[in-house]
């Protein structure tokens, strides 16, 4: 049946039902980052079967690391307030 519909579609013959499984998991795992429940969703009881999900994008890659280096400037910038503020309470 699903060979069919695929003809119907004009899908390629890669394209297999465990794709849709594949993709519905991949898109949990990234919207929800949040590991147990896609595991609960898919029926996997470890997290080396989860690994087949997570597929980092460039972008999440690049936003890490700006938020990072954003928080690392927060922190400096909140640490030279704070001494600041001793200064002018002496």
């Amino acid at each position: 049946m699903f060979r069919i519909a695929r003809k119907k579609a004009g899908l390629p013959d890669l394209v297999v039902l465990y794709s849709a499984r594949h993709t519905f998991g991949t898109d949990l795992l990234d919207e929800s980052k949040n590991m147990a429940v896609t595991m609960k969703a898919m029926g996997h009881g470890s997290t080396r079967m989860m690994m087949r999900y997570q597929h980092p994008e460039y972008v999440d890659v690049a936003r890490a690391a700006i938020n990072r280096r954003n928080a690392a400037n927060l922190g400096q910038v909140l640490v030279k307030r704070s001494k600041l503020e001793v200064k002018q309470c002496a």
